[in-house]
């Protein structure tokens, strides 16, 4: 599955940040899952960047996967179970908006079972 940033510039608008991929309470089979979202009137890599939190109660910058261009982001080797990801759009001056440009999105990931078969 492979989805792609969607940009907008609209003028003097202020920035909207939505997740697209995952949705909410999406249940994925597999280890991977590739993040798309769209942000409106923001240049991801020329106006800022966008933080990403996986799990991470402490929402930090220093806790923050960063990303840095409008292409997929692909997160590998989840556990399973349930994960909590959140996005943040940062200025370029590495300041949050205010209010804070955010939006976080729960999903469970499963790893297929693993059936061996021994030989008699």
């Amino acid at each position: 599955m492979t989805e792609r940033f969607i940009l907008m510039k609209e003028g003097n608008e202020v920035p909207q940040l939505k997740i697209i991929s995952p949705v909410d309470n999406q249940t994925i089979l597999g280890d991977k899952i590739t993040i798309s979202f769209i942000v409106s009137d923001f240049n991801v890599g020329q106006d800022g960047y966008i933080n990403l939190w996986l799990d991470n109660p402490i929402q930090e910058a220093s806790t923050a996967a960063k990303i840095t261009s409008q292409f997929d982001y692909t997160l590998s080797d989840l556990p399973s179970g349930s994960h909590k990801l959140t996005l943040e759009a940062i200025k370029s001056n590495h300041l949050s908006f205010k209010p804070k440009l955010n939006q976080t999105v729960s999903f469970t990931s499963i790893l297929p079972q693993v059936s061996t078969v021994t030989a008699i």
